[in-house]
């Protein structure tokens, strides 16, 4: 039986002002064997800022992530708090405005169209 391995992530979301709304970490209980693993998906600074009008929204401000191979990862938050917005990103439906997304050792940002959409 393979176990599997878990870990939680929780951004630390912010308003304007500067404001937690609200903070989530990862797991303390990370394995020194993951660590010197290369991460499948990583992403470094990711933020994504939409502007209405003179309004400036900011759904995701300087997240880090990274999974590797055999984990299973879960993000949790309130409504509002950019679950859907990191989703669509890591899926490549929609790009930052900001930050690194490196997905199996290739960046995100550097692939053409074709390629995104074999992802």
């Amino acid at each position: 039986m393979k176990l599997k391995r878990w870990r939680f992530y929780l951004c630390n979301l912010t308003d304007e002002s500067g404001s937690t709304l609200y903070e989530v970490e990862s797991s303390p209980n990370k394995n020194k064997q993951i660590a010197r693993m290369k991460a499948l998906i990583g992403i470094t600074d990711i933020s994504k800022v939409y502007k209405i009008g003179t309004e400036t929204v900011y759904a995701l401000q300087k997240i880090d992530l990274n999974i590797y191979k055999n984990e299973y990862v879960a993000l949790m938050g309130p409504s509002g708090s950019g679950k859907s917005t990191l989703m669509n990103i890591l899926g490549c439906l929609d790009t930052p405005t900001g930050g690194e997304y490196i997905l199996n050792d290739n960046s995100v940002a550097k692939m053409t169209d074709n390629e995104l959409a074999e992802v």
